[in-house]
């Protein structure tokens, strides 16, 4: 009778945030819709869906003795960037479109950049943007796209 011996080596990391994402929030799906050629090319843009990033837990007193309270949250959205500023791009047999992020009040979000700190409360919180699908410099082809964003909440 053989005997065999093994270790298993774990770590990770305990963390210290001032609210947790909702489930709801973490992995959404958001359908854009049919939209014709034909409008593209006259508007430029389709039409805005919201989405919402909901916080939930909020707490602002930091249980970390090293840290000083939580007092505002920011995010940053990103993902594969188009080669027309501030698009994220697509994937699939469309062409000629890129996604657009918007922040609640409608000013255009920029890939990769932190946006502007928001004061955070106690309870809950819905952050509200939008997105859209938007022409790029390249030749409009109809087809399917799909576009992964993904998004960094910081607690500050």
């Amino acid at each position: 009778m053989g005997v065999q011996q093994g270790r298993v080596k774990m770590g990770g990391t305990l963390v210290a945030t001032a609210c947790s994402i909702s489930s709801g929030s973490l992995e959404q799906v958001i359908d854009l819709g049919s939209l014709p050629v034909s409008e593209l090319a006259r508007t430029g843009q389709g039409p805005e869906k919201a989405f919402v990033i909901k916080l939930e837990n909020c707490e602002l007193t930091s249980q970390d003795n090293l840290r000083p309270d939580f007092k505002s949250v920011h995010l940053t959205f990103d993902g594969v960037r188009d080669d027309t500023a501030n698009l994220l791009s697509i994937h699939g047999e469309a062409s000629g479109i890129g996604l657009i992020l918007k922040d609640g009040a409608g000013n255009t979000i920029v890939p990769g950049k932190a946006l502007p700190d928001i004061p955070l409360n106690v309870g809950s919180m819905d952050l509200n943007y939008k997105l859209a699908i938007q022409r790029n410099k390249h030749e409009l082809r109809a087809g399917s796209y799909s576009v992964i964003v993904k998004f960094k909440v910081e607690y500050l």
